[in-house]
């Protein structure tokens, strides 16, 4: 729970759809982004031995997560383990579930 300023009793949280496993397992950097405190992290795999949320393909968002749902998508070293054809498939799908005014933060090796 993260309190900003003269709201101090209201509790401020964002949705995050992560693509790229736990958040709590990752670089620094990735959790000074995306406090635990502010944001509530929603995981999605293809591979349920991963133990995500939900299990579902980045290519499918529509079907799988509801639209304008999500402050932000988080995708790190995910797109390079699609074939090259579904790579635009799948950033397409993140638009529709992002709420207006959010973000995607994508990261990748060079290709």
């Amino acid at each position: 729970m993260a309190w900003i300023g003269w709201r101090k009793w209201q509790k401020f949280e964002r949705r995050l759809l992560s693509l790229a496993g736990r958040l709590r397992d990752l670089t620094l950097s990735a959790n000074c982004i995306f406090a635990h405190e502010v944001w509530h992290e929603i995981r999605i795999d293809v591979e349920p031995q991963s133990e995500p949320d939900l299990v579902a393909s980045i290519t499918e968002l529509r079907s799988s997560v509801a639209m304008q749902s999500f402050d932000a998508i988080w995708s790190s070293h995910t797109l390079e383990h699609l074939y090259a054809h579904e790579a635009p498939t799948a950033l397409a799908e993140f638009g529709p579930a992002l709420k207006p005014d959010s973000f995607a933060l994508v990261t990748s090796p060079d290709m």
